[in-house]
This record gives C-alpha cells, sequence and structure tokens, in this order.
C-alpha cells in the first residue's frame, strides 16, 4: 500500500504565506496555474506587493509602484 504523494513544498509554502498574510489582515489570493504572462499582468496591479528573491519578483515590484501601489519587505 502506498502512501499518497505530499503536495509538493512549494505549494505548502505558499499556503503558508497566504494564512499568514491574511492573519495580518491581508487579502491575498494565491494563484497556481497561470501562464508567466499572465501572473505577470495580474501582479503588476497589486496594490501591495511583496517581491522574492528574482528578477521576475523585481520586475513586478517595479510595475506595481509605477502604477502607485507599494513593495512590503525587501528592497532593489
Amino acid at each position: 500500500h502506498l502512501a499518497p504523494n505530499p503536495p509538493p513544498k512549494s505549494s505548502v509554502y505558499a499556503h503558508c504565506l497566504r494564512e499568514a498574510f491574511e492573519q495580518e489582515g491581508y487579502h491575498t489570493e494565491l494563484r497556481t496555474h497561470g501562464s508567466p504572462d499572465a501572473d505577470l499582468y495580474y501582479m503588476s496591479r497589486a496594490r501591495t506587493f511583496e517581491p522574492a528573491a528574482g528578477s521576475f519578483s523585481r520586475l513586478i515590484g517595479k510595475l506595481v509602484v509605477l502604477r502607485g501601489g507599494r513593495v512590503i519587505g525587501r528592497r532593489f
């Protein structure tokens, strides 16, 4: 008898981040099946964005600021 496949670590991490942000009063949406282009469009319109360490996240943070939003956490 094989145990069911556990969710990937990245999925567990994303859900934990979502829960932490919501506990702090931030409205969050978890998107897991978008294309990179659709994700860029969607995230660049966030009112508040916390970037990860990569260049994709850095680009999104810059677009958020250009559109009048704010970037929290990591600064580039």
